[in-house]
């Protein structure tokens, strides 16, 4: 996903991570409904359905 500063890209992933849910709406994914899904599945499931993050500066 790429956009300007503050367009919504970091809220964007971490609804699609489960790290947030929605308040209204829906997010699909493949047809699925994604939100309710993530929220019940591990890391490695949500991997496994082709969803993945990786972050522009990778230094530690």
């Amino acid at each position: 996903m790429i956009g300007p500063n503050g367009a919504g890209k970091t809220t964007a992933f971490n609804m699609l991570t489960g790290v947030y849910q929605p308040s209204e709406g829906a997010i699909t994914f493949c047809d699925a409904a994604l939100c309710s899904a993530v929220k019940a599945l591990r890391p490695f499931q949500i991997t496994r359905k082709g969803i993945a993050r990786t972050f522009q500066n990778i230094r530690l």
